[in-house]
Parts: structure tokens; sequence; C-alpha cells
């Protein structure tokens, strides 16, 4: 989980260590540029295809990690 969530930070150019698995989309200004980027790091990080549609009803950087990478 701490590296997932070290490249997240890195790929939204958020402070490092400032998110943690209960950190809320909304509380980090989450827009669609944001899940854009996110989506591709997940293809490009963990060989994971995700669509906008998958992250429609996640509100915690946890789920993301939860959803698509711990599985």
């Amino acid at each position: 989980m701490d590296q997932f969530l070290r490249k997240l930070e890195d790929t939204l150019e958020l402070e490092s260590g400032s998110l943690n698995e209960a950190t809320t989309l909304e509380s980090i200004d989450w827009d669609s540029l944001s899940a854009l980027t996110c989506l591709v790091m997940l293809q490009e990080d963990y060989e994971i295809v995700a669509t906008n549609d998958d992250l429609e009803e996640i509100e915690t950087v946890g789920e993301i990690y939860n959803r698509f990478v711990k599985s």
C-alpha cells in the first residue's frame, strides 16, 4: 500500500506523505484530470486497465488500492 500511495502522490504532484488509505478524493481536489492521471498510472505501473466509470463510486484512496491493485 505504501508504494501505491507514494506513486499516487508523485503522479498527482502532491506532497510526499500527504496520502493515506482514508484520504478522501474530495479532500485532494479530485477532478477529471486527476482521474485520468490515476488511470494512466494504474495502466503503466500495474498493467491495470480501468475507466472513469470504474472510479465513479470510489471515495477514498484506499478504495482505489483495494479495488484495483490489491486484488
